[in-house]
């Protein structure tokens, strides 16, 4: 049990995602890299089957300890979920998207809204089947591989979305804009750190009616959203600024 032995902290304890991603950055670029230095004169087919081989090899590890293994919520995230190496394929949609991007793009924009809709119905359709399915172990196999697909599939239309107008695109834009630090925010810090702490300060139990329920709900969402965007502001923003003294011009 990798928990057992490195147990998740509970300060911060989105830690893991990043771990993810830092060893990613880490270790596949070099792979990349490797792959064509030993065949540069087909550089897009080694490309290709790098990533396809990435994708493939860690889901099947994936679906192998899945359905070998006594399978519950705790165990997943014990074994699957929170473990680096389980989870570096979902990042390689992103590549797999880049690549069809740079020697593709005719395609990749030319079904745009089919390829939207498809994104959205994978997205949705296995929630709705796990409602009603008492045992959904053979969904955890392809979930976390479904889930990343799918977001692939809505990058040809959210990505061809440049300019707009109205509170919605104003909206939209500004999530995108302040998402990062949304999301280092909202869970450990504010939603299991501080708010129960203010709640419990002024008398609030949300579980008691529907308006206090709701009343908590805006506290969160507002508090989420103002600290998020003066985490942008004054430290986000500055910091990625540094790289401009670095790039030639």
């Amino acid at each position: 049990d990798p928990l057992a032995r490195w147990p998740q902290p509970l300060f911060f304890i989105e830690s893991w995602s990043l771990c993810v991603e830092e060893w990613f950055y880490l270790l596949i670029p070099f792979l990349l890299f490797g792959a064509i230095s030993f065949i540069p004169k087909y550089k897009k087919q080694v490309l290709f089957i790098t990533i396809c081989a990435v994708i493939t090899f860690i889901s099947a590890a994936r679906i192998y300890k899945i359905l070998h293994h006594p399978f519950d919520d705790a165990w997943n995230a014990a074994n699957i979920e929170l473990v680096v190496t389980m989870r570096l394929d979902s990042l390689m949609y992103g590549v797999f998207g880049a690549f069809a991007v740079n020697y593709y793009s005719e395609i990749f924009y030319k079904y745009k809204k089919m390829l939207f809709y498809v994104g959205l119905a994978i997205l949705f359709v296995p929630n709705l089947l796990r409602i009603q399915i008492e045992n959904y172990r053979w969904l955890y196999c392809f979930e976390y591989s479904y889930q990343s697909f799918a977001i692939l599939l809505l990058l040809p239309l959210l990505s061809s979305i440049k300019t707009g107008k109205g509170w919605i695109f104003k909206a939209v834009t500004f999530t995108s804009i302040v998402s990062y630090s949304l999301y280092l925010t909202h869970n450990s810090l504010l939603m299991q750190g501080l708010l129960p702490l203010f709640y419990r300060f002024i008398g609030l139990d949300y579980s008691h009616s529907l308006i206090n329920a709701l009343l908590a709900l805006l506290m969160y969402l507002g508090s989420t959203t103002i600290l998020s965007y003066f985490l942008y502001k004054y430290y986000e923003k500055p910091m990625t600024g540094l790289r401009e003294r670095f790039v030639k011009k």
